[in-house]
């Protein structure tokens, strides 16, 4: 199922009176984003958007650490009069999940449930009591057995998520799982593929692939190495550059494009960035190798990178040149050219929005 946890009870309020979706909350390690979507037909349109970011850089290495949406330095209560009502669906950064991939009998919704329960209860390594979960199935035929996703993470974090955004004004409906939210981001930018495209969100403590076929995320790995913190602490250290000032210098200059002569013109930022990048790309090809094989499907036809690390400058180029694959930032197709590259990294909370309409994509 593409939902984490129904966090309460959906009140009953008339809401076709406007083509909204619910307020997307994107809660990454080091900022939230807040999104709304306007659909008209099968096209969506980001109406409004706004980003708070943390002045600390937390660590979220530990599930049991709190989110605390209600410090009143992020001042998210009075970001909720930008937008229309007050419903909204969150998702968290993938620090703050276990990922499982099972392997189960054919059976019914309520039978995969509980099995998949039991799976996580005998395999508990982070001790948690008292966990909330959401899995959907990755597999097509119905008479083998059912390859199954989960996430889990602890009970009091989900609904301290929700306490601390019904304190701030909104009605929190839904906590989704991050790589649904991304197969529901590519699904918006360009409808379901007919080959498999994979979604690479570049968070700021993770980068995270989902490979996603027929708008459902079948394949989800968190890379290893770091995400956009680890990847700019060359630059950061070498320049003594905060973290505003090193995404900066990487939005205007950072990765030198292919050049036809296989020479670029290598700038002092794509220098400091050449052993980080090259990691990216080899985590890639061992991720592409990997899942090609296990689920016996064609080399995917796209790379949608989305996240703050999808406005470096020339990565999408970089990218497509070294896997051989077509790369492009995550954009709406109604969004306005001057707007376009900022859309990358409201991507997963457009999908949040969305989820108004569309909130059993993955299962």
């Amino acid at each position: 199922m593409s939902v984490l946890t129904t966090l309460q009870h959906r009140v009953r309020t008339p809401f076709a009176s406007t083509p909204r979706g619910w307020i997307g909350i994107d809660i990454g390690s080091r900022s939230i984003k807040f999104t709304q979507v306007e659909r008209t037909g099968d096209r969506y349109q980001i109406c409004q958007r706004w980003c708070v970011t943390r002045e600390e850089d937390p660590q979220p290495n530990s599930q049991h650490k709190a989110i605390n949406l209600a410090d009143k330095k992020l001042r998210i209560a009075e970001l909720r009069e930008l937008f229309t009502r007050s419903e909204c669906a969150a998702a968290v950064s993938m620090s703050y999940h276990s990922l499982r991939s099972l392997e189960l009998p054919a059976a019914s919704l309520d039978e995969t449930r509980d099995m998949v329960c039991e799976e996580l209860a005998a395999d508990n390594e982070s001790g948690d009591a008292d966990y909330v979960f959401g899995f959907w199935s990755t597999s097509e035929a119905a008479d083998q057995a059912a390859k199954i996703t989960a996430l889990r993470m602890p009970t009091s974090l989900a609904m301290g998520i929700a306490e601390d955004l019904t304190s701030a004004g909104y009605e929190c409906q839904v906590l989704d799982g991050l790589p649904c939210a991304l197969a529901r981001a590519v699904t918006m930018m360009s409808g379901k593929h007919t080959t498999p495209v994979v979604a690479l969100d570049l968070g700021d403590s993770e980068f995270t692939f989902v490979l996603v076929a027929n708008g459902k995320p079948i394949y989800t790995r968190v890379l290893r190495g770091g995400g956009l913190r680890t990847l700019m602490r060359p630059i950061q250290q070498a320049l003594n550059l905060s973290h505003d000032q090193a995404m900066q210098l990487l939005i205007r200059y950072a990765v030198s494009p292919p050049h036809p002569s296989g020479r670029p013109v290598v700038s002092g930022p794509a220098q400091m960035l050449e052993q980080p990048i090259a990691q990216l790309i080899n985590e890639l090809k061992r991720t592409l190798d990997y899942a090609t094989q296990q689920f016996r499907i064609s080399k995917p036809s796209e790379l949608v990178l989305l996240g703050g690390g999808a406005s470096i400058r020339h990565l999408p180029e970089c990218l497509s040149h070294q896997l051989g694959i077509a790369a492009q930032t995550w954009c709406l197709p109604t969004t306005k050219p001057h707007e376009a590259a900022d859309d990358a990294q409201f991507g997963v909370a457009a999908a949040l929005s969305a989820l108004r309409w569309e909130q059993r994509s993955c299962s």
